[in-house]
């Protein structure tokens, strides 16, 4: 059963049992606009808040209070609820829930789902929170023109048949290219160096302490990736920009860890990387690129290398050559119905 928009703001919130505590005025405004910057009108926008404990079975349970506004012409809608924390989850209720497209509609319009927030105030003075009625932005991405592609979930771990092997994977084949797999076109091939530097004391055990690093290469001189970051957990859906840049793609994405724990100066694996990429480039004559493959990654490529070497991606992979448009249509995965391709974000 699919949790409704109301309990995922309940999850914005920490409550615990409050009491002796009275209940404070607070006032918020939301501006919606979408990616244009245009004004969304008719939106409903829920507040939330912890309102008290109930004793019960097990540990009793939570209750809140919630307040609800509509977006005017110029996208605005302000509310206004006591509170007894401050502390108030919001977010956007749509009249159509967000299924697997990741989609809901207000009015004849279509957008990505998109995060809300909490409001934290600073302190309260005369019965409100404070700051008093400060205007937080919701943003929406349209639903403009999502395209049909090769998605996948790549969890792969296997030994490698000699230490300097570089593995490579076939995009659209959405396999390892042979022996480790039976992909035929070497789109993104892999090369990693693991290496112990000594030994550190962790807790009554003596433990390795390593260096690994993963390299990202190209068959084509053309071919390349480049970094894009974004958070997971915050804003749209559809996390990066509509279309993968003309320009700005290097033949080598390297990333470096210590010991396990990665390492900020060496390029960290941090949940906010996110990556476009162009493979398959063909050039004329002229040096001028005719033909190419555009896709996007969202998240950081993780990886092992000291007993296997693993890594762990999800890729996107628009097939038609020169068209830069990476908006998925989640209904038409260009791979079969498969475990690896469930879930997949636009």
């Amino acid at each position: 059963m699919k949790k409704s928009p109301l309990s995922i703001l309940l999850g914005c919130l920490f409550a615990s049992v409050t009491s002796g505590l009275q209940a404070q005025t607070a006032r918020l405004t939301f501006h919606a606009t979408d990616d244009s910057g245009g004004a969304i009108t008719g939106l409903t926008v829920s507040a939330i808040t912890f309102s008290k404990w109930t004793a019960g079975e097990a540990a009793g349970r939570n209750e809140y209070v919630t307040s609800r506004g509509i977006t005017d012409s110029n996208g605005f809608a302000s509310v206004q609820m006591e509170a007894i924390k401050g502390e108030i989850g919001w977010g956007v209720m749509y009249n159509d829930y967000p299924g697997d497209d990741h989609r809901f509609r207000v009015g004849d319009k279509r957008f990505y789902f998109g995060g809300g927030g909490t409001y934290y105030p600073t302190n309260e003075v005369k019965g409100k929170w404070l700051p008093w009625n400060p205007t937080l932005e919701v943003k929406a991405k349209r639903v403009l023109n999502p395209v049909p592609m090769y998605a996948k979930r790549v969890q792969s771990s296997f030994k490698l048949l000699n230490p300097k092997d570089s593995p490579a994977f076939d995009l659209v084949k959405g396999d390892w290219v042979k022996p480790y797999g039976d992909g035929e076109v070497a789109d993104f091939i892999f090369s990693g160096i693991y290496t112990v530097t000594g030994k550190t004391r962790f807790g009554n055990m003596m433990i390795d302490t390593s260096e690994s690093s993963l390299s990202v290469t190209f068959l084509n001189e053309d071919d390349g990736i480049q970094v894009f970051r974004a958070p997971p957990q915050r804003g749209s859906a559809l996390r990066l920009p509509y279309l993968a840049p003309k320009t700005g793609y290097n033949n080598i994405e390297k990333q470096q860890k210590l010991g396990g724990t990665t390492d900020p100066s060496k390029g960290e694996l941090d949940e906010n990387l996110n990556y476009f990429f162009r493979v398959r480039t063909k050039k004329n004559d002229k040096g001028e690129i005719v033909s190419a493959l555009y896709g996007k990654i969202y998240g950081p490529v993780e990886f092992g290398l000291k007993d296997e070497f693993s890594v762990k991606f999800t890729y996107y992979l628009n097939p038609e050559p020169n068209d830069r448009n990476t908006e998925f249509d989640t209904k038409r995965n260009l791979f079969p119905d498969s475990r690896a391709t469930w879930g997949l974000r636009p």
